[in-house]
């Protein structure tokens, strides 16, 4: 395992943009007018939203639209209006116009999020663009009443209880109680990290940070909707809220630091524990380390990079609360961040000790608690670099997916690295190069890597990495080798068009362009209905093809292909080709053959696979075989026009198309008798199978007996499954 070593030179590039804070917005909640004939709140995402709001009166009367602020705060006029109110907030992201809705009956204070956007969908009925209605015309809103609303907001609670109980949520109105886009806001916290959509009747509930899915359902059936159960999916709400306050003081720290002539030791000193057992920061005392800082950043600042510019990159190396217990700390943890300077200089790999004070609930800097022995001590602005061999225990959170490079390890204690760049990147083992910036150098042993691209076009290449790695792509006209096995890529959650062009290698084509890829082992669709097609003359992808959440398709090429249905919606294309969550199966235009191998009933038609549960839809596909599990099933291909062979495994009931089904016994010696035309029963064992409408029959590999329709009893020559029509008898 390559060790930390110090002065590590991992570049976590704008992972948190801590000055700005710009991944909830820095403050501000809903400036609501003391006028009750307007209509105010925020209109966010989790981050605030930076577009407009529109109202729309129940008559189709319109008021606005009017813009947001910096903290997706609105005020909107609803003098002479008549409730019910439907509001849409708009704005753009990339290329792509995105809304968000909500419903008031009253004037005051109404918010614009995606919970506000789902409680509409779930009062109605109906999409919310639907309600809404296009331009000037009356909104759908006769569902809409105080009753309705109150009974959604109270369905959503239901659903996500475990996530409001996570985030501390007690007091849930997420159309008109208190809200604020920014970091202190329970509400928004989870809205960051959860995300849910609703579109054409179907909700999704995902985490963002993993790109689980949560829950997924219908709006005219809410309570069919279930929260996923496994907490594995969940990031850590302790952490999860941990990091966030810290990185609002830290933001803070950053804001005093750059205000560089106006700098004092006094604008420091609140962002140290009062501690008399304080620490040695380099062996500085806190006193002395708040002066130096001073001299560095302060009036006549000696630091040689310039003033500075920015401190990103928030990073928890573990948590070291138990050796604070009964020193008035409630939490602490060592982490570390980066400095960027005026002349773009990176100072970084610096760990520090922020602890939370128990009487003021504020984040400080906090000595080592054995009061600053040599070598173990992380205190103040500054502290200590990481020493080679330093057990390193990385906990983190990728917030908002803003712009950075992270890193974390699992609990298997292998790390990870997650990259979300707009920007060509170039992976390796050892190196991460981002555009034209300096290459960072990997000191950690990471073993997975996640890439997040943007939407400009970019070149990614991790052909010389050696772990795992999943590439999300954008709308971009990205460029992307993988490295084989190891390299899946995901689509967007939109429809999409996937052409294979070869061993791992295609293009995909979504709302904003064409990628090509190459040395991809997987491709996933996103939660859209993707198309994925195998070009003229391309037999396999020699991968694996999942299709995500929508009604998905794989199309063969043209010709005679193989096609194996394994388990629900899986199977495999012409050996080579795993597919998954694929709903629809598309032949070549050749005599295509479809096999399945399960215990469990099944029903094959000219357009459906039906086994069990499960259903597949077909096109062109004429030639089957179908074997059956040791349990008493059926197996129906009475519909089906093609050929089909049926291996009947246990006490089963066929039903055959005529002459052009078949029937084999097992490998064994089998007794057939016939007690109508293409009727009769096949006995192997201790099993007996009936067949209806079956043409053809086919011994096992021993001497199988037959009895005629007028009782005559007929001895089978032969041990190579001789093939007997029902002519011969």
């Amino acid at each position: 395992m390559r060790t930390l070593r110090s002065g590590w030179l991992i570049t976590f590039l704008a992972f948190i943009a801590l000055l700005s804070l710009t991944a909830c917005g820095g403050g501000g909640g809903s400036a609501a007018s003391s006028s009750p004939t307007t209509i105010s709140g925020v209109a966010a995402t989790g981050a605030p939203i930076a577009g407009t709001v529109t109202l729309k009166d129940r008559n189709g009367l319109l008021s606005g639209p009017v813009p947001t602020d910096s903290q997706g705060n609105f005020s909107i006029d609803a003098a002479d209006l008549t409730p019910p109110f439907i509001l849409k907030a708009e704005w753009t992201e990339g290329t792509q116009t995105q809304t968000l809705y909500s419903a008031a009956m009253h004037t005051g204070d109404t918010h614009i999020n995606p919970l506000t956007n789902l409680a509409l969908a779930l009062a109605t009925g109906l999409d919310p663009a639907t309600v809404f209605g296009a331009s000037d015309a009356a909104p759908n809103a006769s569902r809409i009443s105080d009753a309705s609303l109150t009974s959604a907001v109270g369905q959503i609670k239901t659903l996500i209880t475990p996530l409001l109980n996570d985030y501390g949520i007690s007091n849930f109105d997420p159309l008109n109680g208190a809200y604020a886009a920014n970091p202190e806001n329970r509400l928004d916290a989870m809205l960051d990290v959860i995300d849910i959509k609703t579109e054409n009747g179907q909700v999704t509930i995902g985490n963002r940070l993993t790109g689980a899915e949560l829950a997924t359902g219908n709006v005219t059936n809410p309570g069919m909707i279930t929260l996923n159960s496994d907490s594995t999916k969940y990031p850590s709400a302790a952490v999860r809220n941990d990091i966030r306050d810290i990185t609002a003081r830290i933001g803070a720290l950053g804001t005093v630091i750059k205000s560089e002539a106006a700098l004092t030791a006094q604008n420091l000193d609140a962002f140290y524990i009062a501690d008399p057992n304080y620490g040695t920061s380099s062996g500085h005392t806190r006193s002395q380390d708040i002066t130096s800082t001073v001299a560095l950043f302060g009036p006549s600042g000696t630091n040689t990079n310039g003033a500075l510019k920015d401190i990103r990159n928030l990073r928890i190396v573990r948590d070291i609360s138990a050796a604070y217990a009964g020193r008035g700390v409630s939490k602490a943890y060592i982490l570390s961040y980066d400095f960027i300077y005026e002349n773009g200089q990176i100072v970084r790999g610096s760990n520090v000790t922020f602890g939370k004070e128990a009487a003021s609930g504020l984040w400080k800097f906090i000595g080592d608690p054995t009061g600053g022995a040599a070598g173990n001590n992380y205190g103040g602005i500054w502290g200590k670099m990481v020493d080679p061999g330093d057990p390193i225990s990385m906990i983190g959170l990728k917030e908002n997916l803003a712009e950075g490079v992270f890193i974390m390890q699992g609990a298997s204690g292998s790390y990870s690295i997650m990259i979300n760049r707009d920007s060509d990147i170039t992976l390796t083992d050892t190196l991460l190069t981002i555009g034209d910036e300096p290459p960072i150098t990997l000191n950690y042993d990471i073993a997975a890597a996640m890439i997040i691209c943007g939407a400009s076009t970019n070149v990614l290449d991790v052909s010389g990495w050696t772990g795992t790695v999943t590439i999300l792509a954008s709308n971009g006209n990205d460029t992307v080798i993988g490295n084989g096995d190891n390299t899946t890529l995901v689509g967007e959650n939109a429809g999409t068009i996937w052409t294979i062009t070869g061993t791992n290698a295609g293009t995909l084509t979504s709302t904003g362009g064409t990628s090509s890829f190459t040395a991809v082992g997987g491709i996933t669709g996103g939660s859209g209905n993707d198309s994925f097609v195998m070009a003229s003359n391309v037999a396999t992808f020699n991968g694996a093809i999942a299709g995500g959440g929508g009604t998905d398709t794989l199309a063969a090429t043209a010709g005679t292909n193989v096609w194996a249905v394994t388990g629900t919606n899986a199977g495999t294309l012409n050996t080579t080709t795993k597919f998954s969550a694929i709903k629809t199966l598309t032949g070549g235009g050749g005599t295509d053959a479809i096999a399945v191998v399960r215990d469990a009933n099944i029903t094959l038609t000219d357009t459906s696979l039906t086994v069990g549960n499960e259903q597949l839809n077909l096109n062109g596909i004429k030639s089957a075989v179908l074997t059956g599990g040791s349990s008493s099933n059926a197996i129906n291909v009475g519909a089906w026009t093609g050929t089909a062979t049926i291996a009947a495994n246990g006490a089963d009931k066929v039903i055959g198309n005529g002459s052009k089904t078949t029937l084999k016994g097992q490998a064994t010696t089998n007794a057939w008798t016939l007690t109508a035309a293409n009727n009769g029963t096949l006995v192997s064992g201790n099993t007996t199978t009936t067949f209806i409408s079956v043409g053809n029959l086919v011994g096992g590999t021993s001497a199988d007996r037959l009895i005629g329709l007028t009782g005559s009893t007929y001895t089978v020559i032969g041990t190579n499954a001789v093939v007997l029509t029902t002519a011969e008898f």
